[in-house]
């Protein structure tokens, strides 16, 4: 069997962070995403006020400023529902009504994880989401009343949105197809997926990560064991370029830190300078990530 030692990552990358042709012309601290067809939304700060902010052509415009934001002003997903706005903060969903925060549901012991806009509903993911009172793990909003959709154990972590399905984290994982959820064979946390059922996730020694896929009951290694300190590297997502796999994370100094795969090496892509990554987001196939100073930057092919 080949020896499978971990490689050190090269010195430069065949790929570069540039400002998007899309950056904002007035910095926006852009926090989230929601991405609809070929619409791309955002949740920012700009110039000390919040807002959710739409794409339109190469400029963004300001959809609704956010006047009255509430006790727990921390937004943690948000979803454009029927030309409405609805977000959550820790155990509440609310609905932005003239800049103002209207709850709308809470769940007094529970948590929602994030709102996805799937087959013209909303499907709200958390734990201990009480409705008529019974505890759930996921439920759906057409606007006007909510239903349970299922109680299957689900980890605290973002979904993966594929083209058809969703898929959650759990023991086992759990896939809902807009009508129902059934597990999965992926035990654990997974940091990507893609359209042909393969899930990616990692395994670290004190020394270096080993990045899998997996599909069914098969795992197989993608590229060289890497060395990068685990207690120094956060390693949260993988997006897709051109079928080119992309992971990112934060440093041990909470700094933006990237890992593009190619010739079956994973090379580290560094910035000029450091930046924190408010998010990032894979818009079209196009990598987008929003940084301190508000603006967006785009990785693309040197």
């Amino acid at each position: 069997m080949k020896n499978l030692a971990p490689k050190d990552i090269p010195l430069s990358s065949s790929y570069e962070w540039i400002l998007s042709s899309i950056s904002p012309a007035n910095p926006i601290n852009f926090y989230m995403y929601d991405q609809r067809g070929n619409d791309l939304y955002a949740y920012g700060l700009e110039n000390g006020s919040y807002g959710f902010y739409k794409l339109e052509g190469n400029s963004w415009s300001l959809i609704e400023k956010v006047i009255q934001r509430g006790i727990d002003s921390n937004v943690e997903s948000f979803a454009i529902y029927n030309n409405e706005i609805y977000y959550s903060s820790w155990n509440s969903l609310y609905r932005l009504e003239d800049g103002v925060m209207k709850e709308i549901f809470t769940s007094p012991v529970g948590i929602i994880i994030e709102l996805i806009f799937i087959d013209d509903k909303i499907l709200i993911s958390g734990q201990e989401l009480q409705l008529n009172g019974k505890s759930y793990t996921m439920l759906s909003f057409n606007g006007i009343q909510f239903e349970p959709v299922s109680n299957h154990i689900i980890y605290q972590a973002k979904s993966i949105r594929l083209k058809d399905k969703i898929l959650f984290a759990g023991k086992p994982g759990a896939t809902y197809d807009g009508t129902k959820v059934t597990p999965n064979n992926f035990y654990g946390l997974f940091f990507g997926a893609d359209d042909e059922g393969n899930i990616y996730g990692f395994k670290d020694t004190p020394d270096f990560y080993k990045i899998y896929k997996s599909k069914g009951n098969q795992m197989t290694l993608i590229g060289e064991p890497t060395y990068i300190s685990v207690f120094n590297y956060n390693l949260k997502s993988l997006d897709l370029i051109d079928e080119t796999k992309v992971i990112f994370g934060t440093d041990g100094q909470s700094n933006a830190f990237t890992l593009v795969l190619n010739k079956n090496i994973w090379e580290e892509v560094k910035l000029p300078q450091p930046k924190f990554f408010h998010s990032v987001v894979n818009y079209n196939g196009r990598i987008l990530a929003s940084t301190e100073d508000g603006n967006l930057l785009e990785l693309v092919k040197k």
